[in-house]
């Protein structure tokens, strides 16, 4: 004779093994999904609003924290998400190099833009250049 008990056991064992790893596979993939859009939101290369965007006027007061500052641009609407843009300050290393001051910031401008900015690390871009070609090709003409 089957015995059954014997049969039915092993089968709800095999069951259960079978819905453990099914369910560590969906933790695994809803894991690898929030790690891919956290990642496409750290590294994006857009800001908040479409071009042109919004110009704001902003004071940083000197001896804000990375989490103050993330929160304060966040007010202003000028940061999408204020923890990731504490991950990019730790990434693009600007934690000590903030610059207080008053500066003009954009709601299109990326939160590498933003930070170059506030660090003082913003470089001559090519339409700066062929601006100041210009001008220097209008002097000489005079």
């Amino acid at each position: 004779m089957i015995n059954f008990s014997k049969f039915t056991g092993s089968l709800s064992k095999g069951v259960l093994k079978m819905i453990i790893v099914g369910v560590f596979l969906v933790v695994l993939v809803f894991l690898g999904f929030k790690a891919y859009s956290y990642g496409r939101l750290v590294f994006s290369e857009h800001g908040v609003d479409e071009e042109p965007g919004t110009d704001i006027l902003v004071t940083i007061e000197d001896g804000l924290s990375n989490k103050e500052l993330a929160e304060f641009l966040d007010s202003y609407g000028l940061v999408e998400n204020p923890t990731i843009f504490r991950i990019q300050l730790q990434l693009y290393g600007a934690k000590n190099k903030i610059v207080p001051g008053q500066y003009t910031l954009n709601t299109s401008e990326s939160g590498e833009d933003i930070i170059n900015i506030i660090t003082g690390q913003v470089g001559v871009t090519e339409s700066d250049e062929s601006t100041s070609n210009e001008a220097t090709t209008a002097a000489s003409k005079e």
